[in-house]
């Protein structure tokens, strides 16, 4: 029996992205029994307007953080595979047909967390070109909610998003489906499209300060993280060699630091980024800087999710 699909969308002021979102829905899903919730968290803008235009089922929760938008429109749903995508998300037209492909060799328990990685859009600029893009073909142990697809029973099982959190709270879901037997499945053969990445180095560098925050509300996550311990290794000994260099006679040994700074950071950047050209190499490894400057932000950036995307 082929499976109802519920397609769940958390927003906050997105009029300029969710006619897409929904659109591209309809347009892959066809005369299908599939439907769209919409999470909105007190909008001010036309997006519940477009959405329920659309013909999206529009519900509102102004003091919910991500989470708990995704699980209540999860809760208010009877579908057997919710579709988690953001509002500056569409997915491809062959999407479904896919989908209908892919579910044939999900395990017979469909204990289980799949989607992929969204791709760039063509019209990429400088910053999706030689960061977004060349991760789009890295495995990763986790689905991003930008585009998450979970059975029912494996949702139930995990009991939903944690609402204490306010981010990674996707690569939280993913670990705890791992340790109740659910097996994440990447599947490129998915494919979707994100439309609002950083198109400049300052939202990068915010958009990465808020991601860190959970990776710094507590000592615990901090030394769990790579991430946050490289990046704050890393800025930390070049702080240390600037003042050795303009404090003291120490000259040398601020260099040197700086040489070892350079290195663990490139060695990170190869970690993440497994599969990437010559041409771009330098370029990423630019990018890859701001990313660990964006992570350090962390202690003194906004403690609201950034806004909406143009």
């Amino acid at each position: 029996m082929t499976p109802k699909i519920v397609f769940i969308i958390p927003c906050l002021n997105e009029e300029s992205n969710i006619g897409k979102a929904i659109n591209s829905i309809k347009l892959s899903m066809g005369n299908t029994d599939f439907e769209i919730i919409v999470c909105d968290n007190g909008s001010t803008d036309e997006t519940r307007f477009i959405a329920k235009k659309n013909g999206a089922r529009v519900l509102i929760d102004t003091d919910a953080n991500i989470s708990k938008l995704r699980n209540i429109g999860a809760s208010s749903s009877e579908a057997d595979v919710y579709v988690f995508i953001d509002a500056d998300v569409t997915i491809d037209e062959t999407w479904y047909a896919q989908l209908l492909m892919s579910i044939k060799d999900w395990p017979q328990s469909k204990l289980l967390v799949s989607g992929s990685r969204c791709l760039t859009p063509e019209e990429s600029g400088l910053i999706n070109k030689h960061w977004f893009s060349a991760l789009e073909d890295n495995s990763s142990n986790y689905i991003n909610s930008g585009h998450m697809i979970v059975p029912k029973n494996t949702f139930d099982l995990v009991t939903g998003f944690d609402e204490n959190l306010k981010t990674s709270e996707d690569y939280d879901f993913c670990q705890r489906a791992k340790k109740s037997g659910a097996e994440i499945v990447q599947d490129s053969r998915l494919k979707s499209y994100h439309h609002g990445y950083p198109k400049n180095l300052k939202d990068f560098i915010i958009r990465e300060s808020w991601h860190g925050k959970e990776d710094i509300s507590s000592l615990k996550k901090f030394f769990s993280s790579k991430t946050a311990l490289i990046a704050f290794s890393v800025v930390s000994i070049r702080v240390i060699a600037i003042l050795l260099f303009f404090l003291t006679p120490l000259k040398v040994f601020s260099i040197i630091l700086l040489l070892i700074s350079g290195l663990m950071a490139l060695t990170a950047m190869k970690t993440k980024f497994k599969k990437h050209t010559l041409s771009s190499f330098f370029m990423t490894y630019i990018v890859f800087e701001f990313y660990l400057l964006g992570r350090v932000f962390s202690l003194i950036s906004s403690k609201n999710r950034p806004k909406a995307r143009g």
